[in-house]
């Protein structure tokens, strides 16, 4: 992962493009020597390490409680943004003040687009995924409408929601809406933002902007226990919090 982190951040500092930008770093106690890495190669990003894993949420709320620029970018380390990214979010943002969260296009390394706008996802989605069957009966109606694969992903779209490996969040949004839910530990921390956000705000796709993400879904491929685990139950907290179980 320190690789991919040091590749981002080269990204990031590439496509400055004139923007007044802070980076930070939120180290979730690695294991590898990620922090003194990006010390050597990067020493202006502000680095936050926490001695313990504290989660997806809470190591976010780490930064955006502290941010002070209109936008916050949320990035995955194992993302590679294309040059004009940070521009064209921030121009997005600023012409369309409806609009809450954005996310850009994802692709895989070899080009392919990740399904990263989603529609919220009911309980028999969540027992799929959370038994890994999508992963094995990869054509399936139910996964391909939450994946939105019947939509051909090129035109600006307002979604349910877009997977937390690329959220653009406005501060004015962040200040009405508070921060990411940290009783999600991991996992749909991103569809509950972005479902209070749709609340009074809106969340938007855009196609036209692209950025690489290289390990999706790396943790479920492992069919690690701990990872199914969480996966339900956060999605029993989503669909509690939210009064999305079936009546």
């Amino acid at each position: 992962m320190k690789n991919s982190t040091l590749l981002c951040l080269k990204s990031l500092y590439e496509d400055q493009n004139g923007l007044d930008t802070d980076i930070y770093v939120v180290d979730n106690n690695s294991s590898d020597n990620s922090v003194e890495a990006i010390r050597s190669a990067y020493p202006a990003v502000n680095l936050i390490v926490n001695k313990d894993n504290r989660g997806f949420a809470r190591a976010n709320n780490q930064v955006l409680q502290k941010f002070k620029s209109e936008y916050c970018l949320i990035l995955n380390p194992d993302v590679t943004i294309f040059p004009g990214t940070l521009r064209g979010m921030v121009d997005f943002m600023n012409n369309t003040p409806d609009a809450g969260i954005s996310g850009c296009k994802v692709l895989n390394s070899d080009g392919t687009i990740q399904y990263s706008c989603r529609r919220y996802p009911n309980i028999i989605i969540i027992i799929w995924r959370a038994l890994l069957l999508d992963l094995y009966f990869r054509r399936n109606k139910i996964i391909d409408s939450y994946l939105m694969k019947d939509w051909n992903h090129d035109t600006v779209k307002h979604v349910d929601w877009l997977t937390g490996c690329c959220l653009m969040i406005r501060k004015e949004t962040l200040e009405d809406i508070g921060m990411m839910n940290e009783k999600y530990f991991l996992y749909f921390e991103d569809a509950d933002l972005c479902y209070r956000v749709n609340k009074r705000w809106k969340v938007y796709y855009l196609p036209d902007i692209s950025m690489t993400h290289e390990f999706q879904h790396r943790s479920r491929k492992f069919g690690h226990m701990w990872h199914t685990l969480h996966h339900i139950k956060s999605a029993y907290h989503f669909f509690s919090q939210h009064g999305l179980f079936p009546k």
